[in-house]
């Protein structure tokens, strides 16, 4: 076997086998702070034909905050990004979520805060 065959396969398995982008990917900034803080979100998604929901909610015992966007399936931006602003102090759990138009979620990413007050 000459040795472009061998590299030209071995090319097509490594291509093959390498990870797809997670369909959903949620980053925010700062993840530990003093309260009460802005904060800023992005989330960076892999559309599809059926996509027509994202959210994302951040929840705290005293507190919670929610936003949301209709999608235009594969049309739908790859980037979402804005701010919350004065997030009390609290342990949050903060959830993003991508889904059809009949509520079923395909994917969710999630992370935690922790603000601490004075």
């Amino acid at each position: 076997m000459s040795a472009h065959l061998l590299g030209g396969l071995l090319g097509l398995v490594l291509l093959s086998t390498s990870a797809a982008p997670p369909a959903l990917q949620l980053r925010i900034r700062p993840q530990v702070a003093l309260a009460p803080s802005d904060v800023y979100i992005e989330i960076r998604l892999v559309p599809i034909a059926t996509d027509r929901t994202l959210s994302v909610s951040a929840e705290s015992v005293n507190f919670s905050r929610a936003s949301a966007w209709t999608l235009d399936g594969e049309h739908a931006p790859r980037l979402f990004s804005f701010w919350w602003k004065q997030l009390e102090a609290g342990e949050y759990i903060v959830v993003a979520a991508v889904g059809d138009a009949a509520g079923h979620w395909r994917a969710q990413a999630r992370t935690s805060l922790q603000f601490t007050g004075e």
